[in-house]
Order: structure tokens, then sequence, then C-alpha cells
């Protein structure tokens, strides 16, 4: 990936939108992700992976306030497996849009 550029939006009171635009290559890529809001979880879960689970995390011990960033776990369904197999961490800075270089 050359560049890319999210919005998060709020679609309803219980759902996030991130919509990416990815530059690969010569081509714009975009993509959507919505991220439903349970009460009583302390994750937010991934429309068509309920295996996925996403933390978000504030920038500030990072010494960003412009930050957050997010840590995606994927739970096996199996309850007798007893490793993740995926955990990983994005990180996203938010700057003024008139900062971002077209």
């Amino acid at each position: 990936m050359d560049s890319t550029v999210f919005h998060l939006n709020e679609t309803s009171e219980k759902a996030l939108l991130l919509t990416g635009a990815m530059r690969v290559g010569g081509h714009c890529v975009m993509k959507n992700w919505t991220y439903t809001i349970q009460s009583g979880k302390d994750y937010l879960t991934s429309q068509g992976r309920p295996e996925l689970q996403t933390l978000v995390w504030s920038g500030e011990w990072l010494n960003c306030n412009q930050c957050i960033l997010l840590q995606e776990m994927e739970r096996h369904l199996d309850p007798l497996e007893t490793h993740n197999t995926l955990n990983r961490f994005i990180l996203y800075v938010t700057v003024p849009y008139w900062i971002i270089k077209w």
C-alpha cells in the first residue's frame, strides 16, 4: 500500500462504519468495515466475522492525542482451541484534511 485514508462514522447507536481508500500501485481500492457495539462487552465485533474482536485504545499512552490504536484478535469458535490465530495492532493518526496532499 502506498497511502491510505480512513473515515470512521457512527451509523447507528450500536454501529460504526470504517471506510478506507487505499492506494495500491496506480489503483484506488475502497473497503468498508462495519463494527457492532455490544452492551456488556469491552470490544467491538466485525460484521460477518463473529470470531474477530476489536479493542479500541486511546493514543494518550503513546503520547499521541491524535492517535487511536485498534487491537484485532481472532478467537477460535471451537472451545477446545486454546490460542488466538490473530493478534494485530493497527495505529491510526488523525490529521486535518488540509494537511493531506492528494
